[in-house]
């Protein structure tokens, strides 16, 4: 995957940022020193300073501002600029500093706040597992990673039984707290490298990457002990019906992967709820009748 030339610079770590930064900053001050003090390059002394603040925060971009009006009045002293009093010199650096100063602390907020907003915009607001757009985007990642390794892929569908009567009968607040609590104990169940999303209404959705075999029914009893305990915990009369499918091959598409699973979630619904079904898929995708057109072609 290609990166710009912003990504890849925010993805470095702290020595190599403030190292461009520092160089960045010595050839403005040649160029200013070259140019003479009659013409004005202060705006590009401002260039490191902001880039490295926004790659690696505000200490970074302090030691960049302080670099940055060292090298301003460098140039100038160098230069031959003259002042009624050297300490104008000084007063003229201070004052430097300063504005860089408000243009970093301005810039680390402006960048937690996006980070923040980023970060909430993938997450469910009820109960801070990935939404329905983060998961989507979470599982294209894995199916490409699975399929560029050869690697199984796992998936979990999870309903939540009866929860419409349960809003009905104690309220969206209630409802709400089952929620809360069900996501609560799938994200106490996975490893770090698993995914868990809310779907939508009572609806959730797993992807367990490299997982497959004993290991899958092992981590779904798991799961379903700290929903049943969790919904005890509460007193609440909620079961769920749960539907899994590894895949030994990446399938083709996130539809691909969630669809199975969805019809066996059904499968244990019509079936009467609260169980878990499982399935395996061992083949590899099968090619369209284009592509198997084409293949005929070649």
């Amino acid at each position: 995957m290609a990166f710009s030339p912003r990504q890849w610079f925010e993805r470095q770590p702290v020595p190599v940022v403030l190292a461009i930064g520092f160089l960045a900053v010595a050839l403005i001050g040649v160029a200013d020193f070259v140019t003479g003090y009659e013409f004005s390059v202060a705006l590009f002394y401002l260039a490191p300073v902001v880039a490295g603040t926004w790659a690696a925060g505000r200490w970074v971009g302090m030691a960049l501002a302080a670099a940055s009006a060292g090298a301003e009045i460098a140039a100038d002293v160098l230069g031959g600029l003259k002042y009624s009093s050297t300490i104008i010199h000084f007063w003229n650096a201070t004052m430097r500093v300063a504005f860089f100063t408000v243009v970093v602390l301005l810039l680390e907020a402006l960048h937690a706040a996006l980070t923040r907003e980023r970060r909430l915009a993938r997450r469910d607001s009820l109960t801070g597992l990935a939404n329905r757009a983060a998961f989507f985007e979470s599982a294209e990642a894995e199916i490409l990673r699975a399929r560029r390794y050869q690697r199984p892929l796992t998936v979990a569908y999870v309903d939540c039984d009866h929860f419409k009567e349960i809003n009905d009968r104690s309220g969206h607040e209630v409802g709400d707290r089952v929620l809360t609590a069900v996501a609560e104990a799938l994200s106490s169940s996975i490893r770090k490298t698993d995914i868990a999303a809310r779907l939508g209404g009572d609806e959730f959705a797993l992807i367990f990457p490299e997982l497959t075999g004993p290991d899958v029914r092992e981590v779904i009893a798991k799961l379903q002990a700290r929903l049943v305990a969790q919904m005890r915990a509460g007193g609440w009369p909620t079961t769920f019906s749960v539907g899994v499918v590894t895949f030994a091959h990446a399938p083709e598409s996130i539809d691909a992967l969630l669809s199975r699973a969805d019809e066996l979630m059904y499968e244990v619904k019509r079936a009467g709820r609260d169980a878990v079904r499982f399935a395996e898929v061992a083949l590899p995708p099968q090619p369209d009748a284009a592509e198997q057109r084409r293949a005929g072609v070649a």
